[in-house]
């Protein structure tokens, strides 16, 4: 009756466990008008095709030429469209993928391609940021050179607050919530204002212990309001907690431990 009732505990903490990890809804929506919409950000941005036409994913610019490109584009009956800062160009970087590191719903993608920014270097204004899709990396070139180019419209420039999970120790388990997935996927940007709910997961032989850097608790579940550029570490220790239970009087648990 005991080893019974030591599993029906156990299975039912595990359960609950999962029950309360935040679901992972689709961040990206194709609109079918050639746009995508980033549900996260509330960006739309502009679907490439591989007509050979205007929106083709192989015409490259000069950043001059790709900021009128954008500013001129008439698509899905808007006509704002611009060229994405570099933070909003970044937001697009899925660091777990790789040629291209990019989600899959974006259809048409030339594998080595990099993208223009609208962000001119700091320290040359020759010179204008870029984002690697082929790995998902950025860096600046000189606005003379050729390149490719995604329109984007609606949002707010400089509006996005990255968020950085670290899981401690690495072997200790995962964290999973609203576009992270660590590890393996452990930055994530966000609108600021935007409420982030995320999970910590024991690996076999660990136990979740509490988070540590803009989050705080020993719950499994957490949530922040991102208002500035925030880290968040999940802190898991060796040991696994064992409950059980001695019945007495039928059915009803009487005493609990936990080892």
């Amino acid at each position: 009756m005991q080893q019974r009732l030591h599993l029906t505990l156990t299975l039912a903490l595990a359960a609950l466990m999962i029950l309360s990890a935040p679901a992972h809804a689709a961040r990206f929506v194709d609109n079918s008008d050639g746009t995508v919409t980033d549900t996260r950000t509330g960006l739309v941005w502009e679907q490439k095709t591989d007509d050979g036409g205007l929106r083709d994913m192989n015409n490259d610019y000069t950043w001059q030429e790709a900021l009128d490109y954008c500013n001129n584009l008439n698509l899905a009956s808007q006509a704002d469209w611009r060229l994405p800062t570099i933070k909003e160009l970044a937001s697009l970087a899925d660091l777990s993928r790789y040629g291209p590191a990019i989600d899959p719903i974006f259809k048409n993608y030339t594998v080595s391609s990099s993208d223009w920014s609208s962000t001119t270097g700091a320290n040359n204004e020759e010179y204008a940021w870029h984002v690697d899709f082929n790995n998902g990396s950025d860096s600046y070139g000189n606005k003379s050179s050729s390149r490719y180019v995604r329109a984007v419209r609606g949002g707010q420039a400089g509006s996005f607050d990255p968020l950085v999970i670290s899981v401690d120790p690495a072997a200790g388990g995962t964290v999973t919530g609203t576009g992270i997935s660590c590890p393996g996927d452990c930055t994530e940007n966000y609108t600021t204002g935007t409420t982030v709910q995320f999970a910590a997961t024991p690996a076999d032989g660990y136990q979740f212990d509490h988070w540590e850097g803009d989050a705080s608790g020993t719950g499994t579940t957490a949530s922040i309001t991102m208002t500035k550029d925030m880290n968040v570490t999940a802190v898991f220790v060796s040991g696994v907690y064992t409950i059980f239970g001695y019945v007495r009087d039928g059915d009803k648990v009487t005493s609990l431990c936990r080892i």
